[in-house]
């Protein structure tokens, strides 16, 4: 877990292979970011701009981090490169504001 504080972005990266290690593209990418009081947001790859393309099998995404507390992240991606991974970051309050 890294630590921020409220107003700072998290770059979420994700990596894509194939069954022989080789980098991957999926069908259909998403992600699910959980904030500390529960919001639930899905991110569709090609809708949400918030979701970028670095190169084959390579993404990231850039998300505002807007209250102190536990967020939890999860990627899913579908056929032909099925797959997910789960993370977790910490935003400390802010000791100023």
């Amino acid at each position: 877990m890294a630590d921020f504080i409220p107003g700072e972005s998290a770059r979420l990266p994700v990596t894509l292979t194939a069954f022989d290690g080789s980098a991957a593209d999926p069908g259909v990418l998403r992600l699910y970011v959980k904030s500390p009081s529960g919001v639930l947001t899905p991110y569709l790859y090609g809708v949400a701009p918030e979701l970028v393309r670095d190169g084959v099998g390579q993404y990231h995404a850039s998300i505002a981090l807007t209250e102190a507390g536990a967020w939890r992240y999860r990627w899913e991606s579908e056929a032909p490169h099925q797959g997910a991974a789960e993370g977790a970051l910490q935003v400390m309050a802010s000791r100023v504001l």
